[in-house]
């Protein structure tokens, strides 16, 4: 809901066309709510977002789920090569 979402605009010095927001939720939860934001605001706009990870391996697991979804995603992390 709206009331969990925290908006960081006031903190940091953002330009106007970059939100950055935080949003409180328990633990478990926390990948279902990423994909309902992507969601909802993926419906209205073309909206690009990054999300940091704590590990390689949850970056692949965010990646493999959100891409099985139909999630139009890309990952980068340090286990990759490069060419």
């Amino acid at each position: 809901t709206r009331e969990h979402i925290e908006d960081l605009k006031s903190v940091f010095n953002l330009p106007d066309t970059l939100q950055m927001k935080y949003i409180l939720c328990p633990d478990e939860l926390k990948d279902q709510y990423l994909y309902h934001l992507i969601q909802a605001n993926s419906v209205n706009s073309f909206v690009q977002s990054i999300v940091f990870s704590n590990s390689v391996k949850n970056a692949e697991i965010l990646y493999r789920t959100f891409a099985a979804l139909g999630v139009n995603c890309t990952v980068l992390h340090s286990n990759m090569k490069q060419h």
